[in-house]
């Protein structure tokens, strides 16, 4: 059980002649996809399930699912606008979208049945996926494919519920071999890899059938073939399937983009009526041994040799049953995943009291992967289109022609983009070694801890170094030193190594960094002149050492410091 409320939004609601179906007492039946991914795991957490939740583009839709849950986890839809809403209701409620996806979002195959359809909506999918908080996949191929779209992507498998696969496989002692192929109309593209082995098996063995489920449209080939609607609703499926007496499964599939993203749970359903199957040796099955939980076939005609060992060895029918129902019952049962589900949530509900905040321009760095810690969040502002998996990245200032001022900006006017309490500001060239927290400690209660300049305590001194340096502009500097020095602002007064510090976020410091901004703006942009200035008699805590570090140890300026690491800007 979790801690606060989650929604689960089951999508694909089963219909009949264009009507949803319910059961008695009139609730809604779901598939097998809403069983899998939300109706499932997410019971099991004490989530409030809706299936076919109906929303709208007011507050009281907004506030309707604000009351099921602190968390929405939504399985695709793409009917008109309904991205735009889910986005419109969680920032107005402050709740957290997160979207399942058990499929490619944008990479559907011509030969897919419901392709025209399926590609007129895909940008209602994709914006939907890149509105989500976070991205919950079935397989690491969709997380692959989607996270250009979203970054913030967790795989979570579908897993089987031993609880409702009960019913024994009720093979008929007729003399018969039933083969079973359990799909669905969208699975038509994978039908030349099987039909054509299919007819020749029924020819050689007058005593098999081929029993398929789901492609009721396509019984006008093969003797022995005998279709089956399936079931209206998932529920009803385990009973069904064991109902038929099938004596070995295939999954057929095509190695296409799309079908790589799909799930091995044609195997995982069969195996838990003890039948052994024969899949295509592409992703989704990698997870069968072959030749002893299964058989993997490359082509037709490895399909049939393997359908035909089975059928003239029913030991060996058995004994491959028996052993994928003991393989999937060690590795792919429910209770083995719903942790995962728990830490994701937990993840994004997870207060978070500081952000890290970095700004990079004009290909001085690249992102940094940083140490995870609880209640603290990473912000990266960037001039290019870069997402990742755990900065939230936008969009960095365009509005100065020198890429240090649309950086800059960023680093000084934080507080206008960032509402946590507190604020750690970093360089691109630095990753953190310690948890943020500990700089809570240092800063006690003052406004704003740094580190001391390990050099010089003077900005006259600094602005002579910038000007020898070729750092800044020489008359921007003279006129900011002159009028300082017209203010009566004392020299060796301290100055700071800016590359790493961090604040708190209230009106008082925010104030001051304000007037900071004003003043890199009037004079020079070398923000260490500029900042003792308008600290003035602002209380501050020093950090202890250094930001960068002598990597031989002799300069005694440069020790280091516990908090951060540092490297060298690439430009």
């Amino acid at each position: 059980m979790v801690k606060y409320k989650i929604l689960g939004i089951v999508t694909d609601t089963i219909r009949r002649n264009g009507k949803v179906v319910t059961n008695k007492d009139g609730s809604k039946r779901w598939g097998a996809i809403g069983w899998y991914r939300i109706v499932n795991p997410l019971s099991k957490l004490g989530a409030n399930i809706e299936i076919g939740l109906g929303v709208s583009m007011n507050a009281e839709s907004a506030m309707k699912l604000k009351s099921l849950g602190d968390i929405w986890v939504c399985k695709m839809a793409d009917n008109e606008n309904i991205d735009f809403i889910y986005g419109a209701h969680k920032e107005f409620t402050g709740c957290k979208f997160v979207l399942d996806l058990d499929d490619e979002i944008d990479n559907i195959d011509p030969t897919h049945p419901d392709y025209h359809a399926l590609e007129d909506r895909k940008h209602m999918r994709i914006r939907m996926t890149q509105i989500a908080d976070h991205v919950i996949c079935a397989t690491e191929q969709i997380k692959d494919a989607v996270s250009k779209y979203n970054p913030y992507c967790t795989v979570i498998p579908n897993s089987i519920d031993p609880a409702i696969w009960k019913f024994d496989n009720k093979k008929k002692n007729d003399g018969k071999i039933r083969i079973g192929w359990m799909s669905s109309g969208s699975h038509f593209v994978d039908s030349p890899i099987i039909e054509d082995i299919m007819v020749e098996i029924c020819e050689e063995f007058p005593n098999v059938e081929f029993h398929i489920a789901g492609m009721i449209h396509n019984d006008t080939k093969g003797k022995n073939w005998y279709h089956h609607k399936g079931t209206y609703g998932y529920k009803l499926f385990p009973k069904f399937y064991a109902s038929l007496g099938i004596d070995i499964a295939i999954a057929p599939l095509k190695d296409i983009p799309f079908n790589r993203c799909k799930s091995n749970i044609k195997y995982l359903e069969a195996s838990m009526l003890g039948i052994p199957t024969v899949a295509s040796d592409v992703a989704p099955y990698q997870c069968i041994k072959h030749g002893e939980t299964g058989y993997l076939a490359s082509n037709p005609r490895q399909f049939k040799k393997y359908l035909v060992w089975l059928i003239k060895d029913a030991k060996k029918r058995i004994e491959m049953g028996e052993r994928a129902k003991k393989y999937t019952l060690e590795n792919w049962t429910i209770d083995k995943f719903l942790h995962k589900y728990v830490e994701l949530f937990d993840k994004l509900m997870d207060k978070k009291d500081i952000t890290v905040v970095t700004a990079i321009a004009g290909g001085k760095d690249t992102l940094k992967k940083q140490p995870e810690y609880k209640g603290v969040k990473y912000v990266a502002f960037v001039d290019e289109d870069v997402k990742d998996e755990q900065w939230e990245t936008h969009k960095v200032c365009d509005k100065f022609s020198e890429p240090v001022m649309n950086a800059k900006i960023h680093k000084i006017l934080t507080h206008k983009y960032i509402d946590t309490p507190y604020i750690m500001w970093i360089d691109g060239s630095v990753t953190l070694k310690t948890d943020p927290h500990e700089l809570i400690k240092v800063l006690g209660d003052k406004d704003i801890a740094a580190f001391k300049h390990p050099g010089r305590d003077c900005v006259y001194d600094e602005a002579e170094a910038c000007v020898q340096l070729g750092k800044g502009k020489v008359e921007e500097l003279a006129e900011q030193v002159k009028n300082y020095a017209k203010e009566m602002y004392p020299a060796n007064n301290g100055l700071f190594e800016l590359t790493a510090f961090f604040r708190r976020n209230d009106k008082k410091i925010n104030d001051i960094f304000e007037k900071w901004w004003v003043e890199i703006t009037r004079y020079s942009n070398r923000d260490q002149i500029s900042f003792p200035y308008v600290l003035g008699k602002t209380n501050y805590a020093i950090i202890q050492g250094s930001v960068e570090k002598d990597p031989t140890g002799q300069h005694k300026a440069f020790p280091g410091n516990k908090y951060f690491d540092y490297s060298r800007h690439l430009k």
